[in-house]
């Protein structure tokens, strides 16, 4: 067994060396029967800070993954998560923030992208979370496979989501266990599998390889009473003729190896999987190849069985270069291509998509990731709303990948029916398997052991894909599924009551062992700069993304020479003119002091330490925001409305801050309730009182 604690004093700090990490250790069990995995994770964190923290981890797991129960240990008390739907789960666990109860969050933010939170862990405290989710194999010719995602490469462009919850990569590399237990031969690619057992580390994928099996019902009961039979079915090749554009990336980040200690990179490897269509090219087979970086270019096509002409066109293929803009390519491809169906061969690292925009073309995309750190997310979610597969590529395989998705693409595809009512029989084909669900009128007396509930849970997913909304939250809630509708959610009402609000502890991904140097744009002399006066810290991927992106700062706030006109200056423009402004005009003036306050308030981490902010502690901020806070405070109408309340004049104006982005930011807002619960009034009208006040004033 590993220490817990030994691991974590190998890791204690972050790259920066400024905060403890509360993530100690991640282990995996894996069952495999019938077709079906389930995953059982464990993680364990621990508070070593003097005040007590919120934990928050945002990490990958497959696509079509079902995640359907979360328990935790805190002080040997077992509790089991509910499942709500998601705004209310938030509250939940909101409210017991503001009871200073330990709580346990776990949401879906985006297909693929989970999130686990973990609130108000005491000083000195651990609290263990468990998992489980369950997949289905994928079928790859004599082969079946599982991959368990630990970490993702460098990302190109922003996602839709907060800071808070976004992914942090630049993590410790951390030894973890994983426990395998399959019928029939298993192996885990690239490491020793001993009793079923391997210790491996946290910094790469974990796949797993299994023998194909015989199809065999797996039984279990909904929490209803129904029983629910889930047959897995391997298919045979499909024998429809290809009608395919293939769009090939060879975007910067495809010049990387990918993985596996292979000499080639993911571009290669890409031309190598087109080249290897030609094997089984047909005569009525239409092959149409497109490859884009910034922009799409069309390669040429192949028809009428032609091995050479599609072979010539794999040739054709140019060397990586430029930056991933993996919507504009598909969005080109399906307008400009005669092709039925696409398949798209990349990396994955992109934010850069509108999945619903294209989902609604009508037509199949299947998708191939190439690398050991590639991202499923978002074009995962385009492939699991048009009816195309997902694959993912290691080290040696893609030519039996390319095999794979062909297979399917050569199968006729049968979406899902819309329901609004629950069904009787669902089925559907994915990654090369038959999956068919049944739902019986009563419970079943014998149903699969250890695999019954995750059977229930992978049945109910492909209603929760295809019912309408109503129906689909409540089979979700019922089921105890994580959605894109419900979350899972537990509080410990026994746990002792923390009087502060927990520092934010962003987790980050554990950095990879194969990082993608070429996703973003970046100025090459500024890194070399950099590595040059610490080469140690200016190596690491989350430093190098932090040198490649600049947050917008205020206009207010100084960047080498004043700005012109300030913030200030604006204000005691904006306070002359307050005695002649009446109606819209007045309000447009608060708008503009609003929209000022809401920038500085940007520039804050509200997660970092918000004692220190309810306190009005102005060291951990920067010189600018805190002489902004001080300037305000000394606003007479501020300090009034401040001694009035009883406040520090520079606690109000903190308060004031993150009241504007309250609704943007949740780590913003709990501070203005601490604060403004802190108050004798804090009525809506009485505050935009003071800020005409404040523009007066000043």
């Amino acid at each position: 067994m590993l220490d817990p604690l030994a691991v974590f004093l190998r890791n204690t700090f972050d790259e920066r060396g400024l905060t403890p990490i509360p993530l100690i250790s991640t282990d995996h069990d894996v069952v495999i029967a019938a077709g079906l995995a389930v995953v059982t994770t464990h993680r364990l964190f621990k508070n070593v800070e003097a005040q007590n923290i919120e934990a928050v981890l945002t990490f990958p797991l497959p696509v079509l993954a079902t995640l359907f129960e979360l328990t935790a240990e805190v002080e040997g008390r077992k509790l089991r998560a509910n499942s709500q739907a998601r705004a209310e789960a938030r509250r939940t666990y909101e409210d017991a923030i503001d009871r200073g109860k330990s709580a346990v969050l776990h949401e879906e933010l985006l297909r693929g992208i989970h999130m686990i939170s973990v609130a108000n862990i005491q000083s000195g405290g651990e609290i263990r979370v468990t998992t489980k989710w369950a997949l289905p194999l994928t079928v790859m010719g004599a082969r079946a496979t599982l991959r368990i995602p630990q970490t993702v490469g460098d990302i190109y462009g922003r996602s839709s989501l907060a800071d808070a919850d976004d992914i942090l990569c630049g993590g410790p590399r951390q030894p973890i266990l994983l426990s395998v237990r399959a019928t029939g031969n298993v192996e885990v690619i690239g490491e020793n599998l001993t009793g079923g057992h391997a210790k491996l580390m946290n910094s790469k994928p974990i796949d797993v390889v299994a023998d194909i099996w015989e199809p065999k019902p797996i039984v279990g009961n909904t929490t209803s009473g129904q029983a629910v039979t889930l047959t897995l079915s391997p298919q045979p090749a499909g024998e429809r003729a290809l009608s395919l554009a293939v769009l090939v990336d060879h975007s910067g980040s495809m010049a990387d190896s990918f993985g596996g200690g292979a000499a080639v990179t993911a571009h290669d490897a890409a031309r190598n999987g087109v080249a290897s269509i030609a094997s089984n090219f047909g005569a009525q087979d239409f092959i149409d190849l497109w490859e884009f970086d910034t922009s799409p270019t069309h390669v040429g096509s192949a028809s009428n069985g032609s091995k050479a002409e599609l072979l010539k066109l794999a040739g054709r293929l140019t060397p990586p270069r430029g930056g991933t803009e993996i919507g504009r390519a598909i969005d080109t491809v399906l307008n400009m291509s005669a092709a039925g169906d696409v398949l798209l061969l990349t990396d994955g690292l992109s934010h850069e998509l509108d999945v619903q925009k294209l989902s609604q073309s009508g037509r199949r995309i299947s998708v191939i990731l190439i690398g050991e750190n590639s991202l499923e997310a978002k074009i995962g979610h385009l492939a699991a709303l048009t009816g195309g597969d997902i694959f993912i590529a290691t080290a040696d395989d893609l030519e039996a990948v390319m095999a794979a998705a062909i297979e399917g693409l050569r199968r006729p595809y049968s979406p899902l029916p819309s329901i609004k009512k629950m069904p009787e029989r669902l089925e559907c084909n994915r990654s090369n398997i038959l999956i068919q669900a049944e739902w019986s009128t009563g419970p079943a007396e014998m149903v699969s052991l250890e695999l019954d509930r995750a059977a229930v849970a992978v049945a109910s997913s492909l209603i929760v894909s295809c019912a309408e909304t109503t129906l689909a939250s409540q089979v979700a809630a019922a089921e105890g599924i994580v959605s894109h509708l419900t979350s899972l959610v537990l509080v410990d009402e026994a746990s002792g009551i923390q009087e502060e609000l927990p520092a934010l502890r962003k987790v980050a991904l554990p950095t990879a062992d194969v990082t993608y140097s070429a996703c973003y744009e970046r100025t090459d002399a500024i890194v070399d700069h950099c590595r040059s006066a610490s080469s140690e810290m200016a190596s690491s991927p989350l430093f190098e993304r932090n040198m490649r992106y600049s947050p917008p700062r205020p206009k207010f706030l100084p960047t080498g020479r004043p700005a012109s006109p300030t913030l200030f200056e604006r204000m005691a423009t904006l306070g002359r003119l307050t005695d002649k402004l009446t109606g819209s005009e007045r309000q447009s003036s608060v708008s503009q002091l609003t929209d000022e306050m809401k920038s500085v308030a940007r520039q804050i981490d509200w997660g970092q330490s918000p004692r220190n902010l309810i306190g009005g502690d102005l060291s951990g901020l920067s010189g600018e925001v805190a002489a902004y806070i001080s300037r305000l405070a000394e606003v007479e109408a501020v300090a009034k409305f401040a001694e009035l309340n009883g406040l520090p004049s520079e606690v109000l104006v903190i308060g004031l801050l993150a009241r504007t982005i309250a609704s943007e930011d949740r780590r913003a807002n709990r501070v203005w309730k601490a604060i403004s619960d802190l108050m004798r009034t804090s009525v809506p009208e009485e505050l935009v009182e003071l800020e005409l006040q404040i523009i007066a004033s000043l």
